[in-house]
């Protein structure tokens, strides 16, 4: 299956987070400006597809859920 880091993020549903391809590695931004809160969360692949959707996803929710807790 072929998806794109924008898939990754439409599927979480959160817009504070993004994921980003970094120099040998990819990295979740939790960016909330209004909260003054910025964290990263590395993940230690070299291409997207190194990891199957669903992961992606989990690594992104479980990030988020430290960022904010989980939803309710």
């Amino acid at each position: 299956m072929t998806f794109r880091a924008t898939t990754v993020t439409k599927h979480i549903g959160d817009p504070r987070l993004s994921l980003v391809a970094g120099d040998g590695y990819w990295y979740f931004v939790f960016d909330d400006v209004a909260a003054k809160l910025y964290e990263t969360h590395s993940v230690f692949v070299m291409r997207l597809h190194d990891l199957p959707l669903e992961r992606w996803i989990e690594e992104g929710k479980d990030f988020l859920n430290e960022m904010i807790g989980p939803k309710s």
